[in-house]
């Protein structure tokens, strides 16, 4: 089945710098639910390891936007699909 999200399709095609952050979480189990319910919703995620004030942290991310700009607009698609009052965004 293909999903309707040109924004995250374009994304993984052009392997850009800016990434949307949906969590950060000491939790791997909360990392991992993260994954599943965005998955769930056609949203594909990538978790990445962290290591914060010398804790480590798991980060959901949907990565490969080329601009901030293609990011930001994406995270509004994003935060109300999944409910996230907040998300970030940032360059690799």
């Amino acid at each position: 089945a293909v999903t309707e999200q040109p924004s995250a399709v374009t994304a993984s095609n052009n392997k850009g710098p800016w990434v949307i952050n949906l969590v950060s979480t000491p939790s791997k189990a909360d990392a991992d639910r993260m994954t599943g319910k965005a998955l769930s919703r056609g949203i594909q995620t990538e978790q990445q390891e962290a290591t914060v004030k010398g804790k480590q942290y798991w980060r959901v991310q949907i990565t490969g936007f080329a601009t901030a700009e293609d990011a930001r607009h994406y995270s509004e698609t994003v935060r109300e699909k999944l409910g996230l009052k907040a998300v970030w965004i940032k360059k690799r």
